[in-house]
């Protein structure tokens, strides 16, 4: 959002075309893009529409935690969902989103 990220970071590399979303900037560097969102308005729906508009993408994959999913679930962002779960009780750990 205001750009604090550093530079030694993995999205920085030329290995592929990056989209960093932010309130600051529009611009295009290689493989960067930076676009500018307004954050005061609802961020999944600023998100998905620029995705659609400007990179022509009609399907993504979001690997989240478990805000980030539960935001897509309650505002109908999915089409389907895979879970994984382990055959492994865990008692501690971030709570999943809730499916239902």
């Amino acid at each position: 959002k205001d750009l604090k990220i550093s530079t030694e970071a993995s999205c920085f590399n030329a290995e592929s075309k990056t989209i960093i979303y932010n309130q600051h900037l529009s611009k295009v560097e290689e493989h960067l893009s930076y676009e500018q969102l307004d954050f005061r308005t609802p961020i999944l729906e600023a998100l998905f529409s620029n995705l659609y508009t400007q990179h022509h993408l009609i399907s993504i994959l979001i690997e989240g935690g478990a805000q980030v999913l539960q935001a897509c679930i309650n505002e109908g962002y999915y089409a389907e969902i895979i879970t994984f779960q382990s055959e492994t009780y865990l008692k501690t750990g971030l709570k999943a989103p809730h499916l239902c």
